[in-house]
């Protein structure tokens, strides 16, 4: 079934929900609730209605929080609560999650994952300075996050630019 494919987040909902319902197995049920999360995610990015929005947003948080109590799955869910936090403004709640993700992991590339993440909410509450300084701590832990690498480099050189244009004023 390509519900989620085509946009029809409502049919692969129910699809996953009767799904979870059969199951009995703690790590395959976290492994659902976790894509059930992502769909509700997809959903809450794609409404126009804030009511129903605000409701996949609800959805996806409590469903990742229970992913969260699997420890097969606990990081992915935690970088998922967190990035879904990120993308719907929650930029506190989000940090929350990015720290106590970077204090438990012993994944580098999770650690700068993570780091990227707290740089964006930290642009996005206009402190690029703090993001810069995610930024190079997440090249640090993993040097291949191009996300990490690339942000790094747009946040150095709009610094640049500042700093040529108040010397040419």
């Amino acid at each position: 079934k390509d519900y989620y494919k085509t946009g029809n987040y409502e049919g692969a909902i129910i699809l996953l929900k009767d799904h979870l319902d059969s199951l009995g197995n703690s790590e395959i049920i976290a492994n659902n609730q976790l894509s059930l999360a992502e769909v509700y995610q997809a959903q809450a990015n794609s409404e126009t209605d804030f009511a129903r929005k605000e409701e996949a947003y609800q959805n996806a948080v409590e469903l990742y929080e229970l992913s969260k109590k699997n420890p097969v799955y606990s990081e992915v869910a935690s970088l998922s609560l967190a990035g879904l936090h990120n993308q719907n403004g929650a930029y506190g709640e989000a940090m929350k999650e990015y720290e106590s993700l970077i204090k438990t992991t012993t994944d580098d590339t999770l650690k700068s994952k993570a780091l990227t993440g707290m740089a964006g909410a930290s642009i996005n509450l206009k402190n690029p300075k703090l993001a810069l300084g995610y930024l190079t701590r997440a090249v640090e832990f993993d040097s291949t996050n191009e996300a990490a690498v690339s942000a790094k480099k747009e946040v150095e050189l709009a610094f640049l630019n500042t700093i040529s244009s108040a010397m040419n004023v």
